[in-house]
């Protein structure tokens, strides 16, 4: 009877190592997954913003275009030629003033890009690293059940044989201590 609750001590202990292992990795997977998604939406934003700045700079183009000739019709209006003197440096001082503006639009649209890119690449690097916990923590817990599979083997089998009771005490902190180490060496790879 002892080595039948001790079998059936032992399936429980391994079926509740792999469930949790699995799940822990599955974890990993989508949380992987949805820094992933987030990243894609980081880099549409990114795209985005450089269109949305190409727009507005090509908008102030054309004001500037429609204030430079509204500016020379008023001149040649009042009969003073647009090309020459105070009209020209005025229309020259539009065109400018414009082409700056346009500019720091562009500047403007590329600097939120960047930002966009920044936080997706982020988020990349989060999932990658939510998927290493996964695994990682996966590869413990099978580590850490296998042990206390062991434990209860040695209890159960400790009253018929000789086997060492201290044994399960050394394989359970052997188990952890691989698992760190795995977590330790994986933390130092960079892919």
């Amino acid at each position: 009877m002892a080595l039948t609750s001790t079998a059936m001590l032992l399936a429980l202990q391994a079926t509740n190592a792999v469930t949790s292992a699995v799940d822990q990795n599955q974890q990993g997977r989508y949380a992987q997954s949805v820094s992933n998604t987030n990243a894609s939406l980081a880099e549409r934003n990114a795209r985005d913003a450089i269109l949305r700045g190409g727009e507005a700079a090509h908008e102030r183009h054309a004001q500037t275009r429609k204030m430079v000739g509204s500016g020379r019709a008023a001149a040649a209006a009042q009969g003073i030629d647009p090309d020459s003197g105070s009209a020209l440096d005025l229309t020259s001082e539009a065109r400018t003033i414009g082409e700056l503006d346009e500019i720091t639009l562009m500047n403007n649209a590329a600097r939120e890009s960047w930002g966009y890119k920044v936080e997706a690449a982020g988020h990349r690097e989060s999932g990658r690293q939510a998927a290493q916990a996964g695994r990682t923590g996966a590869i413990s817990t099978l580590l850490t059940g296998g042990a206390q599979a062991w434990g209860s083997y040695a209890e159960g089998a400790g009253s018929r044989s000789s086997v060492d009771p201290n044994a399960a005490n050394r394989a359970g902190r052997a188990g952890n201590a691989a698992a760190k180490a795995g977590a330790r060496a994986s933390s130092r790879r960079r892919p």
